[in-house]
């Protein structure tokens, strides 16, 4: 790899060894070394990798992130100069760095991966539903943008929801389940009618994130030192889960799972758990809308991590339910399809929702001033 911009400190190189040293009391200094100063600092050779993307920096044999793209090595032998110095006010305003502010921000390097090939993303593009803000991705960018959350904001929760017709059409009509709703931070487009009204308002999507089919994407693709929780389903629907992502992946790291036939007064135990094993990845396959009233209930009590509510997932991974053939999948026919496998349960859900659902997109385009807001 050729380095884009190439600087080195300026200092004089010290002693190679200790370094000219001199008396603070009865306590001996390295001259370049100030009272109140913790970082250890060395000469170093600093490049930029390339514009806008984060690099890896190693100081001493430990490996840093700089998010900035900047990354620094030290030189063999060196032990006693200032670090980057220099570099911050010659190189940085040319690199075209992401963060703001053009800062050498150095952290301590991640157990999840090499620090070179993490790119920063920016905020997802997101179109409005009827009045859900769906974001236009797919399923490679997503499951990169999730690692990327584990990696640099591990102690944050970030809540996703894969919202089929049902899930869009409630939260315009139902206010409580829209508040419950508003807890999530990511609406990912489960189903194809909603990628139809995304594209045309501009969204170019060839596909839609299909929940069941994102969740083994993106779990066969998350092995160590990611960590799996699982919460929903039966018990033998797990065991059944668990036994065919480790087949398929025996690196896979499943940290724990728990059922989904328990109260509320479970919760409490159920979020302790999830606290002391500290998941990456907190599956959430109760359904809908008991999926979206537990996220909204645990989320604020949750350590960290990614909650995600698939659903129907659990059942189609673990093979105990059969999903749409592809080709009714592709022409929008999933709901039909599961429609006949459980007529009593769901025949409510699909035909009043998917028929209020054209009802609130000829009303929004006849209508554009009744449109509802969408969610700031």
């Amino acid at each position: 790899m050729i380095p884009l911009h190439k600087d080195i400190t300026s200092r004089a190189k010290l002693d190679e060894r200790d370094g000219p040293e001199h008396s603070h009391g009865d306590e001996k200094r390295p001259a370049h070394r100030q009272p109140g100063d913790r970082r250890r600092q060395f000469h170093t050779e600093v490049f930029c990798l390339w514009p806008g993307r984060p690099g890896m920096v190693a100081i001493a044999g430990r490996l840093y992130l700089s998010g900035c793209g900047v990354a620094t090595r030290r030189l063999r032998g060196s032990r006693n100069a200032p670090l980057v110095s220099a570099h911050a006010a010659r190189c940085l305003p040319d690199c075209g760095c992401y963060d703001s502010g053009h800062r050498l921000g150095l952290e301590k390097r991640s157990r999840y991966g090499r620090g070179p090939r993490h790119r920063r993303f920016p905020p997802m593009k997101q179109v409005s539903v009827l009045g859900t803000p769906l974001c236009a991705t797919s399923y490679d960018e997503l499951t990169a943008f999730l690692q990327q959350h584990v990696r640099e904001k591990r102690g944050e929760v970030l809540a996703v929801d894969f919202s089929n017709t049902h899930i869009v059409t409630a939260r315009r009509h139902d206010v409580a389940f829209k508040e419950a709703t508003d807890a999530m931070d990511l609406f990912i487009p489960d189903g194809m009618p909603l990628i139809w009204a995304m594209n045309r308002a501009g969204a170019e999507l060839k596909d839609r994130v299909y929940g069941p089919t994102f969740m083994r994407h993106c779990v066969l693709r998350s092995r160590k030192p990611f960590t799996h929780f699982f919460l929903g389903a039966s018990e033998e629907c797990l065991a059944q889960l668990e036994t065919g992502f480790k087949r398929e992946a025996p690196d896979l790291e499943i940290s724990g799972v728990h059922h989904g036939y328990f109260g509320i007064e479970d919760e409490e135990t159920i979020v302790a758990t999830i606290n002391r094993i500290r998941p990456d990845f907190i599956w959430v396959g109760l359904g809908t809308p008991k999926q979206q009233d537990w996220i909204r209930r645990n989320k604020l009590r949750i350590a960290g991590g990614i909650l995600l509510a698939v659903g129907f997932a659990f059942d189609v991974n673990a093979g105990t339910k059969q999903d749409a053939p592809m080709w009714m999948q592709r022409a929008g026919l999933t709901w039909l399809y599961r429609l006949l496998k459980e007529p009593r349960r769901l025949w409510k859900r699909y035909l009043v929702n998917n028929s209020l659902f054209v009802f609130y997109l000829l009303r929004d385009a006849l209508f554009p001033s009744r449109r509802q807001p969408e969610r700031s």
